[in-house]
């Protein structure tokens, strides 16, 4: 039996056992997964903000990078507390 086949298998059986609880956790990993890349353009905006001299595009580009990356890791983090 290959791997994709073990995890088809284990998905049919994790959505059987509990549907709500699978959903919610595939959904707070897609945004684990989703906030780290949008976390380095907002970095990029950042950047580009402090070099030309935008205090107040910087300071709002700081806060979103900060909360995308608190995002990504609180996120990943509750998905396998919440699954298991």
């Amino acid at each position: 039996m290959s791997s994709a086949l073990r995890i088809i298998g284990l998905l049919v059986l994790a959505w059987r056992k509990d549907r709500t609880r699978l959903t919610i956790s595939f959904l707070l990993m897609l945004l684990q997964s989703a906030a780290l890349p949008l976390s380095g353009s907002v970095l990029g905006t950042l950047t580009n903000a402090a070099l030309a001299g935008d205090t107040a595009g910087a300071s709002i580009a700081a806060i979103v990078a900060a909360t995308l990356v608190i995002a990504a890791l609180t996120a990943g983090h509750f998905a396998h507390i919440f699954y298991f």
